[in-house]
């Protein structure tokens, strides 16, 4: 969203390759990182997850005479991953269909993804920046893989999981993840919780 800034001829502009460190040029959030002869940089000093123009213009170095319109390169950095996993942990089977889960985020900001599947199929862990649709009947939310289904997301520190069936071993997968500017960014080692429903009461 910042607007571009255009250099001005006969300026040397001193340039710094780490953006937080970098000379401002005009009056909004412009900076020169690169000056010179070369076909590659690496810039750094970023923030994650943020898009990023990067705006180059060719110049007559006798007498700093710029082209008037530069090419622009547009990036989005990635997100930097969650460390944490969440502790505290217990579930408790509530009847023949429903589990509830409880769990303490270990991470400042961070948010959980739940994922819930039969403990007999194999786990599947969350992709990077992917925002999965949960819903917290089994079966209901987004699957991931084969029988992996998000069950919760956000930064509670519950959930009943319903829509179950009696007699049955559910594994639930629990991902610690940075939101930070709407990212995913998944700690993909999961903290798992594991019960078996009873069975269900006969009709009376």
């Amino acid at each position: 969203g910042t607007a571009q800034a255009f250099p001005v001829d006969a300026t040397d502009y001193t340039a710094n390759n780490d953006f937080s460190a970098a000379n401002q040029i005009g009056a909004t959030d412009n900076f020169i990182v690169y000056e010179g002869t070369g076909t590659t940089f690496t810039l750094s000093g970023l923030e994650d997850f943020q898009e990023y123009s990067i705006d180059v213009y060719v110049f007559n170095d006798n007498g700093f005479c710029y082209e008037n319109t530069g090419e622009t390169v547009t990036e989005t950095t990635l997100c930097d991953p969650a460390t944490t996993e969440v502790t505290g942990t217990s579930s408790t089977v509530d009847s023949f269909e429903e589990i509830t889960l409880n769990w303490t985020i270990d991470g400042a900001g961070n948010n959980v993804l739940i994922i819930a599947r039969e403990t007999a199929t194999s786990a599947q862990a969350p992709t990077s920046n992917t925002d999965y649709s949960e819903n917290d009947q089994f079966g209901s939310g987004q699957e991931l893989g084969t029988g992996n289904f998000a069950v919760y997301d956000g930064n509670a520190t519950t959930v009943t999981v319903t829509g179950l069936s009696e007699l049955t071993d559910y594994s639930f997968d629990i991902y610690e993840y940075n939101p930070t500017r709407g990212g995913f960014c998944y700690n993909t080692t999961a903290v798992t919780l594991s019960e078996t429903t009873v069975c269900e009461p006969p009709e009376s």
